[in-house]
Formats: C-alpha cells, structure tokens, sequence
C-alpha cells in the first residue's frame, strides 16, 4: 500500500516503522521537516501539510497520530477522496497477535496501566505495555503470538480513531471534566472515552467504577461480562474492599481475597482503586493472587505522580505533574492530613479550578498560582484564599519552599497542561525537581 501518516510525534513514528516494516510506501507528513529526520529505512518519504493536500488522494491509507484533530483540513480531505483513515492504536490492533487490555478513565491511567502490566508479567506472561505510556503500541507488536497480552493505556485522543479495535479486557477508571479545550462538554469527551467498549463480544470483560455516574451510564454500551470494583461492598461481580483486603467476586459468585491493603506500596485511597481495576484485569488474564500479591509489593509509584522529591528539614515535597485536571488535584490532596503548600498553574484546559475550594479549605495552609493560568486561578480562588501568584514555576517552587515549614507538605499537582513553559508534564515534573534541589543546596 501507499501509507501516509500524518503527524511524526512518537506515535507517528512507531506507525511509520510498522508500515515500512511490513513493505509498504510510507510517507510522513507533518509540519516540521526536521521531524522526518527521526525515520530511517528506504521506502520513506516527507511531506509538508500543505504540499500532502494536493496528493492526498494517491494513497491508501491515511494513519493519524493522537495529536491530531480528527477535523484538522487536511483529514477531512482525505475523507472526502474515499481514503480510510484510522489511528496508530488502530494499525497496531491490525498488526498485531495475542490479547489485549485496554485501560482508560480522566485519571489514574497511567498507574494502572503500569500495575496491571507488572501483574500479569508476574504471573509469567508475555505481558507487554504500551499505548499512551513509555512504548508506542506499533512498537510493541514485532513478534507477537497468541500468547501475548498487551497492557495498553488509551487517551481519548487515541480511541477518537478506533473502529474494529477490540479489547479482550476493558478497564474505564473514571470519567471528569477533561480536555475541554478539544471536546464541547464533557458528553463528547466521554463518548470518545466509550469507543474502548465498541468492539467487545460476550466473550470479552469491561471492568468498570462503580461508584461513577458517568462510567456506569457507559457501561450500558458493552456487550462484554461487566465487572464492578468500589471500595464499599455490592452485589455485582468484581472487587470490593471487605475488612483490609481486597475480595473478587466472579460471574458464578465464587470470591476469592486477591490482595490487602498492607501489599500496595503506594497511597491513597485512588490508588487502593487502581490496585483493584489492575489486579482484577490480571486475575481475568490468569494471573494467580499469589503473583498478585508479589507484583503490588514490588511496584513503586511512576514519576511525576505523588513521587516523593525530598524531605529536607522535615518538609516534604511531592513531584504531582501528571495531574493536568481538578480531579486529579483532589485526589492528590486526599492523600495528606493537611498542611499543604499546593503549587497550581500551567496552561488552562478550560478547567473549573472552584472545583477544588472545599478540600483547598480543609488541608492546604497556601495556595501558590504559576505560568499562563495564574490569573484566572487567581480570579476564581483569590475570594475563598490568599493567592501568590508568579509567572514561573521556577519563582513558584523558590516561594513555596521558603516559606514551608517543619510538617508541612509542598505539592506540585497543577490542575493544567505544561505547554506554556514545558515540553510536557515529564519535563515540568523534572524541571521541578531540579529547582527543589537547587534551592535546597543554598
């Protein structure tokens, strides 16, 4: 085929490689020539977005990295001329062999993700992750076989270009206010956040939050075995927290104790959550709740989520820069007893950062704006709380941490995207803990 994939970010050139690797024409198009440089191997050719409209039609085949809007013009002609365009998750359901589990939600996707990869490996598996974290799907398929499980984490981004991909096991964590700079209100957000369900079977499992509205309304869209998992007890098959463990119900009614609550190394009641959703995915693949219990004892929180920076002269710092919307915050917060320092700020996604008043109220003792959205956080906090605001996060963590004190805790959990001073939420969470370090070494 003549393939062209538009958009060269790591996604872009996972399906590039895939497609030349499989013999086809691949043609890249984005709108940094630089980016083609990234891509070796013959049968690869650049184009400009404006030089691709005029040839669109010469292909057969259009591959849209997540980045970009499925509305951009140039998709819309492609569309148009009769040529199919699908997503890198897409191209890679079609190349690869095996099962797979698909884990998405607003927030804790990641960790999940990365738990239910960790314990379905311990189980012995050929357990490999990718998606939205670390490794590209099309990277991950070279090698595939039936025995294969992949672990994939799925932004909406992602799944806006699914059609026949279908996850053996679907996981959807949580559904809030997200991305309302690309979405009209949280309804086109979720239904994009529905597509993980649209290929199921009855011979497929959807693992589902109880205790959200929204998800549970989606749930109805699955033709898979439906698996709840709540903290509280419930009737429903799937997990439920009963006297410090962690019980699984299964379709016939048979329970089984997976883990306790003393074999999760990480904290917060979110991530007691998370922990269920992943063990129940493995236990679903085969993982025993022997292996269940050793993965969760070795796994230690990802980078840039509640990880510990320092706890110089009885301060401690938490390095929170992957949470980019308010829930996200809040379940940060509900993680410490009190005496936050929290640093808010970075580009806005149309949040409501009101949203965040009540637990600010009961357990921060300041509230430290920053970057492109330091004035509207201002605006909409500066009438409950004394807000400090400061263009960079650099002059933010200085202040926080000079006025911080024995006991108390400094949290980055900025409730916004990075773009307006980082590459993203990697960069923003490194930068900060260099600051911390800096500052610290005076």
């Amino acid at each position: 085929m003549k393939v062209m994939v538009f958009g060269l970010g790591l996604s872009g050139i996972s399906a590039s490689r895939l497609s030349m690797s499989l013999g086809h024409a691949t043609t890249g198009v984005d709108r940094f020539p630089e980016a083609a440089l990234k891509i070796e191997g013959s049968g690869f050719s650049f184009l400009t977005e404006d030089a691709a409209v005029d040839s669109v039609r010469e292909f057969e085949l259009m591959i849209l990295s997540p980045g970009i809007p499925v509305d951009h013009p140039l998709v819309r002609t492609a569309r148009s001329q009769g040529v199919p365009v699908i997503g890198e998750i897409e191209w890679g359901y079609m190349n690869c062999k095996g099962r797979i589990v698909g884990i998405t939600g607003s927030n804790g996707k990641s960790t999940t993700t990365a738990l239910a990869h960790s314990l379905i490996k311990a189980g012995g598996m050929d357990a490999r992750l990718g998606g939205n974290i670390g490794t590209a799907f099309c990277d991950a398929v070279a090698g595939s076989t039936e025995s294969t499980v992949f672990v994939l984490e799925l932004s909406s981004f992602q799944l806006e270009t699914v059609s026949r991909f279908r996850a053996d096991v679907a996981v959807m964590l949580n559904i809030t206010p997200d991305h309302q700079d690309r979405y009209t209100g949280l309804a086109g957000y979720a239904d994009a956040k529905a597509r993980i369900f649209q290929g199921q079977d009855p011979g497929c499992s959807a693992i589902l939050n109880l205790e959200d509205p929204v998800v549970n309304d989606i749930a109805k869209k699955t033709k898979g075995n439906r698996y709840f998992f709540s903290l509280a007890p419930h009737d429903f098959p799937g997990t439920f927290l009963s006297g410090g463990e962690v019980v699984f119900r299964d379709l016939s009614g048979k329970t089984t104790v997976l883990f306790s609550e003393g074999d999760l190394s990480i904290r917060g009641s979110h991530n007691i959550e998370n922990a269920m959703a992943a063990a129940m995915a493995a236990s679903l693949c085969g993982t025993d709740p022997g292996s269940i219990r050793e993965g969760l004892r070795r796994f230690r929180a990802l980078p840039h989520r509640l990880e510990l920076v320092s706890t110089a002269k009885g301060v401690q710092v938490y390095n929170d820069s992957k949470a980019t919307n308010t829930d996200s915050v809040l379940k940060a917060l509900s993680s410490f007893g009190g005496n936050i320092i929290l640093l808010l700020g970075g580009k806005d996604k149309g949040a409501d950062f009101t949203a965040l008043a009540p637990e600010i109220g009961k357990r921060c003792k300041k509230v430290i704006a920053f970057g492109s959205a330091a004035g509207k956080i201002s605006e909409q906090l500066g009438g409950m709380f004394d807000i400090r605001s400061f263009a960079t996060l650099r002059e933010a963590t200085e202040f926080a941490l000079s006025s911080a004190g024995s006991g108390d805790v400094v949290l980055l959990s900025p409730a916004c995207a990075s773009f307006d001073e980082f590459r993203n939420y990697e960069d923003r969470g490194d930068r900060f803990r260099r600051y911390v370090s800096e500052v610290l070494a005076k």
